[in-house]
């Protein structure tokens, strides 16, 4: 295997790839695997994982098993401070955010039952916990029953208060009903972690549950697989499906969709697109029908739904092996750029760098690739986050073993490895040309802007594509006060153009 970065640059002439700005791998000697990073409104990053080691960066607050481990970094990723929390069994932490008070948001899961874990309901628990700024533990709650519950990902709501999704096998203690093996479990809390509400949602069978994200209507959206095809799954295409499910504010059922075929198919990630509708990403293994062009053992999948979440398109990208494309977004000029892993290097693939790299693939908005890129070294990674940054550019997340090719500095066995993507190259200047000029940075109340001709529009969507403010204005300024803390893209239409940039909100 051809040991280099392989940058491809974009196929028609317009716009090319990101490159490596900055990488870092940190860790101990032991395994330490990062789940998900996200911008801060200092203009650090906020990472978080899991770790087995207590020397190294870690220090030496390891408390037994795996613990929960975070860290916050500089724009360079240079660390600022880290902790680890958790008690002597598993703690896992999977998702992370800045809240509107500046403080982390966490959840994932537990079996432990002492250190800063006091209450364990039967195996797993769900995990939710708050930090302040500087990463001092404010509360720490378990949820759950006698079997296994676990989360992936937790939000913070703009009304104030979070909710979590995961999936829950157990019958009893906080859980209120099961519809078979394993439900889809969301569950609404206050902001001391009190729950308001909760609700299942599945069949017969086994439902999992990977994102849940506010829509542009103020409903919500969650994503993940199933095998039902009773109860609250309408029809089952196969073995396993992409399940996508709207919900109402208070979590009573909208709709919801299957999308696959004979094979499994599973879906990872949803995002809300500027057209209404959604975009989402995973893996499938079908063979038959629009999935006939499948190359090898899984390949990856992309689907385009309307807001009603009737399908518009789908596609599936791979090689002879596995590929996944795990993180979707919608990019500032209307395409799509999708991250994910693969270890082909025929099919659609170009060479790679080990066995298993991350991949990363720009689309247009009828799903054909516009790029793609690999990087990595000779061993094995995957990719956990992959999020937009302030200046255009992205930030990402993976587990890595490599100490070659793009990473450097590797302490032992999986480290987490930090790296910052630069701004796409769109060619000829096109995006700069459209770029908004905006002031201050950030902003706490009015953010001002400068247009060569009167404002038409203005809209302002935040990371996950949610539109958060849309209006006709004739001023070159907008209030942001009442929106939560955080990275936000501001879009203005004026004469005939629509100018762009991203800004944050602190």
């Amino acid at each position: 295997m051809k040991k280099l970065l392989v940058l491809l640059l974009a196929i028609n002439s317009y716009s090319q790839a990101p490159t490596i700005e900055w990488q870092k791998s940190l860790g101990g000697s032991a395994m330490d695997l990062g789940n998900d990073i996200k911008p801060t409104n200092d203009g650090g990053y906020i990472a978080l994982g899991s770790t087995f080691s207590n020397d190294f960066f870690i220090g030496q607050n390891y408390r037994g098993s795996f613990d929960i481990y975070v860290v916050k970094t500089d724009a360079n990723g240079n660390i600022q401070w880290q902790k680890t929390f958790g008690g002597s069994g598993y703690d896992v932490g999977i998702s992370i955010e800045q809240t509107a008070d500046n403080g982390y948001l966490i959840s994932g899961y537990t079996d432990s039952t002492d250190g800063d874990i006091t209450t364990n309901h039967g195996l797993f628990d769900v995990m939710v916990m708050k930090l302040n700024a500087d990463g001092n533990l404010q509360w720490l709650q378990t949820y759950g029953g006698s079997s296994i519950e676990n989360s992936f990902h937790i939000i913070e709501l703009g009304e104030g208060g979070y909710i979590f999704s995961g999936h829950t096998s157990s019958t009893d203690g906080q859980i209120n009903s099961n519809h078979g093996q394993a439900d889809a479990w969301i569950v609404k809390l206050n902001s001391s972690g009190e729950i308001l509400w909760q609700k299942t949602l599945g069949g017969s069978q086994l439902e999992f549950i990977n994102k849940i994200l506010p829509t542009n209507d103020n409903n919500l959206i969650i994503v993940g697989h199933t095998n039902s095809s009773d109860g609250d799954v309408s029809i089952n295409h196969g073995s396993i499906d992409g399940w996508i499910v709207k919900l109402s504010p208070d979590g009573n059922l909208i709709w919801e969709k299957t999308f696959g075929s004979s094979g499994d198919d599973y879906l990872y990630d949803i995002k809300t697109t500027s057209d209404g509708g959604y975009i989402a990403s995973g893996q499938s293994d079908s063979v038959e029908g629009d999935f006939a062009g499948q190359h090898g053992l899984f390949d990856a999948w992309t689907v385009k739904l309307t807001g009603d979440g009737i399908l518009q398109w789908q596609k599936i990208y791979g090689g002879s092996l596995d590929e996944s494309l795990s993180i979707a977004h919608e990019t500032v000029d209307g395409n799509f750029i999708f991250a994910g892993e693969t270890a082909s290097e025929d099919g659609d693939l170009v060479s790679g760098l080990g066995e298993q790299d991350v991949w990363i693939v720009k689309t247009n908005n009828s799903g054909e690739i516009l790029w793609q890129q690999r990087y990595g070294g000779t061993a094995s990674e995957s990719i956990n986050a992959f999020v937009p940054t302030v200046d255009n550019g992205f930030v990402s997340i993976s587990p890595s073993t490599s100490n070659d090719g793009d990473l450097t500095n590797n302490a032992g066995g999986f480290d987490f490895w930090l790296v910052k993507l630069t701004a796409e190259n769109l060619g000829n200047n096109a995006f700069e040309k459209n770029k908004l000029e905006i002031y201050p940075i950030p902003v706490a109340h009015n953010l001002y802007f400068k247009t060569p001709n009167p404002v038409q529009s203005l809209s302002i969507t935040d990371i996950y594509g949610k539109t958060v403010v849309h209006q006709t204005v004739t001023e070159n300024a907008v209030s942001v006060e009442n929106l939560a803390a955080g990275l936000y893209l501001i879009k203005v239409v004026t004469g005939g153009e629509t100018y762009q940039t991203k800004f944050i909100k602190e």
